[in-house]
Order: C-alpha cells, then structure tokens, then sequence
C-alpha cells in the first residue's frame, strides 16, 4: 500500500490514513475505503503468534504506534509505502 491521503478524522477511530493498494492483490483499496488506524484493541507489545483482532481488513495499530508512524508520514515530502503481511 500507499498513503493515499492527507490524515482524515474517523469517528470510529479519531484518525486515519487511506491507503492505495500498489499491486493487483489490493487494488480496490481505495473503493474498499481501506485506511492504516489506531485501535484500542492493539497492544503495544509484539503478540505474535497470536491474534489481534478483527479490523475487517484494514491494518490497525496501537495508538502510541500511531502516533509515532503520523509524525514520520507528516514529516516526510516523499509517497510512503506501507508493507503490509498477513
């Protein structure tokens, strides 16, 4: 994926980045409204092999996370590629 857009408010999530799938796989990203996003319910910690959570398809992260990721993408003046595995 590609940040496709400029942050966006979400009432579900505060705010959000839409993304643009870069391959036939994800294509319809953007008409799917597919966005990188906080979530409460992604800790701050690695858990894999567990699992996480349900974002129907969107990659979430946790807040501080975030946060952290939107001070990069704000202060970046080049597209930010988004790789996204699972």
């Amino acid at each position: 994926y590609v940040i496709a857009a400029n942050k966006q408010v979400s009432l579900n999530y505060g705010f959000k980045y839409l993304l643009e799938g870069k391959d036939a796989t994800n294509s319809n990203a953007v008409r799917r409204m597919i966005v990188l996003h906080p979530s409460n319910y992604v800790p701050n910690k690695e858990v894999y092999p567990k699992k996480i959570g349900k974002s129907r398809g969107c990659p979430a992260v946790s807040k501080s996370a975030f946060k952290f990721i939107d001070r990069k993408i704000q202060k970046s003046d080049q597209q930010i590629l988004l790789w996204v595995i699972g």
